[in-house]
């Protein structure tokens, strides 16, 4: 069937399996953050029509990364998947990772007792 636009889409059978598939095989979480909280089905990617819509279009985010990727909100603190209380912003996140990565080489890179 093809579909006229894209609500008369997402009230179709086809968007309920594909969407519900979707959350099934990220978890019902998001695939930024990792949270549960309001999880929404995106498409990374429009077909010509929406009958050719496919499962590797998808992807689960929550209501706020939605809102982030997709501009309507301004970047926000997100809370980090590894349990962290604190919660940064997507560029301190960045900047995290590259001092963690920095003091991994400088660990990683001098033999165990040496001065």
């Amino acid at each position: 069937m093809i579909y006229p636009d894209y609500d008369t889409f997402l009230i179709s059978p086809k968007w309920a399996a594909l969407r519900e598939v979707a959350l099934q095989r990220d978890g019902y979480a998001c695939r930024l953050c990792g949270s549960p909280a309001s999880v929404q089905v995106h498409h990374r990617r429009y077909r010509r029509t929406w009958d050719q819509t496919r499962l590797d279009d998808l992807t689960c985010l929550c209501a706020v990364c939605h809102g982030i990727h997709e501009g309507r909100l301004p970047a926000v603190p997100i809370p980090l998947r590894s349990g962290f209380d604190q919660c940064l912003t997507i560029l301190g996140f960045a900047v995290l990772l590259a001092v963690l990565a920095g003091l991994a080489a400088i660990v990683i890179g001098s033999p165990s007792g040496s001065s």
